[in-house]
């Protein structure tokens, strides 16, 4: 009994003890081999490191909207006039006509007033960045939480809820429910203040969605004559969200809804319904298009994530096989080793529990070094990414991430390590040499396709955007400062007139859309035959000061006109197409649709033809345009000021001064043409900045096992040099010998890779309508900088061998 007890302890005991001893002796062969346990583990920790930040990211953006319940049926209606951009918003009327379709669920209906600039309370301004037109369904949709109060209030008049947050900035010293604010916007009257009652408190949504706010405003009450005037027109004005019922096919339910919205609106202002396309957007696919217009938060394009994914899983294998390489560097003791264990008895399980443990210990050190350097890098990762890093160890992105890629690390090192260590050894132990052994070739040549696409692509990115910031786009934004004006401004005329008395401010216009920005769509539809173009209003100045082309006015009354419309070249061909140039320079269109009876249809009244330029990003290309100059009576909302580059900050204050004058008591809002431009770039210059870091990680990794490559490759050929060099061979053909192999790698990578990173870099480039050349340079240089990395880090260790005395390695024999 008491034998059979002891059984159970002496083997647990046992097991204890070999695990002690496995530890045990994997610290002692990492000692043993400093250099070579410093290489691998700091090599393999930035590579951890950078796989641990591209998961993190991504995990961060795929996690966009996931919060919905039911959000795999949930999705947003857009909008389009014709083949144009896709805008967020749509028409407002069909928060009218949901209610009548059994396919939807559930839906809800808000409205973004950007017009909102403040809110007072006790004489105190208070910021509001976003603030959201909503009722009551809002909040089942979004899964709004609320904190305090009921979400029904939001449906009474003038009644607005706000965050935990914002509750806080209003009133920090007591409860913000059932207090009022004064609201401004310039849509009701910009003399004066609108009173709203806080009725309650919510949970602010989370980082992760594409909508936010920080306070909610009742559609009821003073801005419920907007918003119903809104219904009755072809204007896209209102988010619409739907909760489809199971099975709904979205394709049907987008023609009936169109449909309907056309007979709703059949005799409002405006094209045709006919010419609008809609479109029911899946609620996770929001956040990855970023070309949609009036998108309500910055989003990003998918392929820029499954490029970083790509990159994070090419790092790690890099990675792993370099560990794997300076393993197998030390690939005679372990069989030494392994030898005399047998010898005494131990079986092959033990043997592999030694690998085993000191591969995990390896890991692990790398792992925790990769935190220390993420730690450090806190600050350069926030920026370089656009979102808060933070290593919050109860946040279950990082543990998913971090789990993830533990164990994706150990099974990649472990398949690899076996694979490369059977290749490794044959009959009786004896180890082969790289030199000798093909299959390993595989392997090196596959580091080297890797880190001459990414060189190749990094370059193909930085010229592509080098290529946009320097590409004549048919005016010049440069030196243009965009100022915003108060809304229902009506002395825009005079403060435009009053900038121009500045020296520095060489001219100036009112406009209401300039390119960039967003535009607006029409269509001029003539005998059957439509026409969707893009437009914008502007005064007779703002030619000028864009400084297009030479306008080509039809007669000299035209130019002198202060209403008309001035269509780019590409409209004017298409006219042609068509029509007489009699018949568009004076605007006689056969039967054209208008009769002096209806205010609604004008007379296409064409000034004269502008150059071609392009109006919106180069990801597009250009397209019909026209500018409708309109009188100064009808005020813009933007002026823009072309100014002297050497007195910017002379102009910046002028304008400041001028805009307490003219609009006392509001905010100053200005920016540079220029800079807006680059911003519709973003993703790609993220991109940039990603390619261009994670590509010089890959070249250092791959550098480490370059290092721990050559070491191994001398070591095993030691022999070989000192016979050779007894022999008389010099020191520079030794270089030659042993570089050679490492030529011929490269060159066989250099092969491989020029079609794949040709095919990948012009799939990239697809995605503009204007773009750079795949030059022959690009791959020729990225071959060149992978041989001269290659050579400058093998060729330390291969002097070094190809110098060595050559008794030391003879001496014995």
């Amino acid at each position: 009994m008491n034998r059979s007890n002891s059984n159970p302890m002496k083997t647990m005991n046992f097991k204890i003890r070999m695990v002690q001893h496995h530890f045990k002796m994997s610290y002692r062969r990492l000692a043993k081999f400093k250099t070579n346990s410093i290489i691998n583990i700091v090599g393999l920790s930035i590579a951890i490191a950078v796989c641990m930040i591209i998961s993190v990211f991504n995990v961060y953006h795929f996690s966009f909207d996931r919060y919905v319940k039911n959000g795999e049926n949930s999705y947003r209606l857009i909008s389009r006039l014709g083949d144009g951009t896709y805008h967020a918003n749509t028409f407002a009327c069909f928060d009218d006509i949901l209610p009548a379709y059994s396919e939807v669920e559930g839906y809800t209906t808000c409205y973004t007033m950007h017009n909102i600039d403040d809110v007072f309370v006790n004489n105190r301004k208070i910021k509001v960045d976003e603030a959201i037109f909503a009722n009551s369904s809002f909040f089942d949709f979004f899964s709004v939480k609320v904190l305090e109060g009921v979400k029904e209030s939001i449906n009474q008049p003038n009644t607005m809820m706000v965050t935990s947050e914002m509750a806080q900035k209003l009133y920090p010293d007591t409860s913000a429910i059932g207090q009022t604010v004064l609201l401004r916007s310039f849509t009701v009257n910009q003399d004066s203040l609108i009173v709203y009652t806080i009725t309650g408190i919510t949970q602010s949504l989370p980082e992760t969605s594409h909508i936010g706010f920080e306070i909610l405003l009742s559609q009821k009450g003073h801005f419920s004559t907007t918003i119903e005037a809104a219904k009755q027109r072809k204007v896209f004005a209102g988010n619409v969200y739907l909760k489809l019922c199971p099975n709904v096919k979205p394709g049907e339910l987008e023609k009936k809804l169109g449909e309907k919205a056309g007979e709703i609106l059949k005799e409002s202002f405006g094209p045709p319904a006919e010419a609008f396309n809609f479109h029911l957007q899946p609620l996770y696919k929001i956040h990855f298009t970023p070309d949609t217009i009036m998108e309500l938060r910055p989003s990003i394009r998918h392929s820029i994530l499954n490029i970083l994914l790509l990159v994070g899983a090419v790092i790690l294998i890099i990675a792993s096989v370099n560990f794997v390489n300076m393993y197998i560097a030390r690939a005679a003791f372990h069989q030494k080793e392994s030898t005399i264990i047998r010898f005494l008895g131990g079986s092959s399980l033990h043997i592999a529990g030694d690998r085993f443990v000191e591969i995990i210990i390896a890991i692990t050190l790398s792992f925790i070094l990769s935190f220390f350097l993420l730690a450090m890098s806190k600050n350069i990762i926030s920026h370089s990414f656009l979102m808060n890093w933070d290593l919050n160890l109860t946040s279950q992105r990082f543990w998913f991430s971090f789990v993830s890629l533990y164990l994706g690390v150990i099974i990649v090192v472990l398949i690899i390590e076996l694979f490369k260590f059977s290749q490794m050894i044959q009959q009786h132990g004896q180890v082969i040499l790289p030199s000798r052994n093909r299959r390993l070739v595989p392997l090196v040549v596959f580091q080297f396709i890797i880190v001459i696409m990414l060189v190749g692509f990094t370059l193909v990115v930085n010229k592509q955007l080098y290529y946009i910031k320097n590409k004549q786009l048919g005016y010049t934004p440069d030196n243009v400062m965009v100022i915003q004006m108060p809304q229902q401004s009506g002395n825009v005329k005079l403060f435009r007139d009053e900038l121009l008395k500045s020296p520095y401010i060489l001219s100036a216009s009112s406009v209401h859309h300039y390119p960039g920005f967003r535009l607006q769509d029409m269509t001029f539809t003539n005998q059957g035959t439509s026409f969707p173009f893009k437009f914008g209003f502007v005064d007779q100045y703002a030619i000028h000061t864009l400084k297009i082309k030479p306008v080509n006015y039809f007669s000299p009354a035209k130019e002198k006109a202060t209403e008309g419309w001035l269509i780019n070249q590409t409209f004017y061909n298409r006219l042609k197409e068509h029509y007489t140039d009699n018949q568009i320079a004076f605007g006689n269109f056969p039967d054209e649709e208008r009769t002096a009876q209806d205010p609604n249809l004008t007379k296409f009244n064409i000034l004269g033809v502008i150059s071609d330029f392009n109006y919106e990003s180069l990801h597009l290309p250009i397209e019909n345009f026209a500018f409708y100059v309109r009188p100064e009576s009808i005020p813009n909302r933007i002026v823009l000021a072309r100014f002297d580059q050497s007195h910017t900050k002379e102009v910046s204050q002028f304008i400041e001064n001028e805009m307490a004058e003219f609009f006392p008591g509001q905010p100053v809002n200005y920016s540079f043409l220029d800079k807006q431009l680059n911003a519709q770039y973003t993703s790609e210059y993220t991109l940039m900045k990603l390619i261009n870091s994670f590509s010089v990680l890959a070249i250092i990794v791959a550098c480490i096992g370059l290092i721990g490559l050559s070491v191994f490759t001398t070591e095993t050929r030691t022999k070989e040099i000192g016979i050779r060099k007894v022999n008389g061979a010099r020191v520079i053909e030794m270089l030659a010998l042993i570089n050679k192999e490492f030529v011929t790698w490269i060159l066989i990578a250099f092969i491989i890779s020029v079609p794949i990173a040709w095919y990948a870099m012009n799939k990239w480039l697809e995605s503009f309508a204007y773009k750079t050349d795949l030059s022959w340079w690009i791959f020729a240089l990225s071959g060149i900088i992978a041989l001269v990395i290659a050579l400058l880090t093998v060729s330390w260790q291969s002097w070094k061998a190809a110098t060595r005395n050559p008794v030391e390695a003879l001496r014995y024999e």
